[in-house]
């Protein structure tokens, strides 16, 4: 009934356990890799998946290219770095999926080996799971998402899926750097332009509201650090806007 499609990139810590639980809720998994300089491809392969090559075309791009050699509609749409919880694994096994219905799952982060169960990172409802000839991903830059979903009912199901997202800081920092960039190309792509307010108090204020309102206190010491990549995040943002801008001539 369901295919899982799993978007790679030097993913073998943990594609294995990804495809894994994927095969448990189907006999369809569908690796698309975006350039793997490590194992992933091969152990991809090894593990029974079948894997396409397929470059880096976007989040979007990458996700919808897979839904296409998928061989069910209802498709499950996860990354090389998540695993499907054996609670969720219950309760898809269990599900009878609707039409013009939308499945959010919710994500649960290790933040180099701390689990977060606070900072704005949990609870974090994704839409995952959806019927390919309703809808796809769009080709926004950063935060894809699916379209159209305002004719579509949504459904939370119950299970995590496990989200190793970063096994250390600086590889926090590299992925920052990485969406602050795509952040400010969207800023001029739409034309437009970060505010007064964003551009002097977005830093304290994603460190409150991520420390303080999420109440990432309560995360510890991975809190503090979460909180203080938010604040870097929106600096970054402007940074590179600003280089862009000056680079273009604008």
């Amino acid at each position: 009934m369901y295919s899982v499609v799993i978007i790679a990139r030097n993913e073998a810590k943990h594609i294995l356990a990804s495809i894994e639980s994927a095969f448990k809720v189907t006999d369809d998994v569908v690796i698309v890799d975006s350039g793997s300089s490590d194992d992933t491809v091969s152990i991809a392969k090894n593990a029974g998946a079948r894997v396409y090559e397929y470059g880096w075309h976007g989040y979007g791009g990458n996700k919808n290219f897979g839904n296409q050699q998928a061989k069910n509609d209802w498709i499950i749409s996860i990354d090389g770095d998540e695993i499907i919880s054996s609670t969720l694994i219950d309760t898809i096994n269990h599900l009878s999926p609707e039409q013009n219905t939308v499945y959010q799952l919710n994500s649960m982060v290790n933040y180099a080996g701390t689990w977060i169960k606070h900072s704005g990172w949990y609870p974090r409802w994704k839409h995952r799971m959806f019927n390919r000839r309703e809808c796809k991903w769009n080709d926004a830059l950063v935060h894809e998402d699916l379209t159209p979903l305002d004719d579509k009912k949504i459904i939370r199901l119950k299970g995590d899926l496990i989200h190793y997202s970063y096994s250390s800081v600086s590889e926090h920092e590299e992925k920052v750097n990485e969406y602050a960039l795509l952040k400010a190309r969207k800023w001029i792509e739409q034309d437009k332009r970060p505010s007064i307010g964003k551009r002097y108090l977005g830093p304290l204020f994603n460190l409150i509201k991520t420390y303080v309102l999420n109440l990432g206190f309560l995360d510890g010491k991975a809190g503090w650090t979460i909180a203080n990549m938010d604040a870097y995040m929106a600096r970054e943002e402007i940074r590179q806007y600003d280089l862009l801008i000056k680079n273009s001539g604008s």
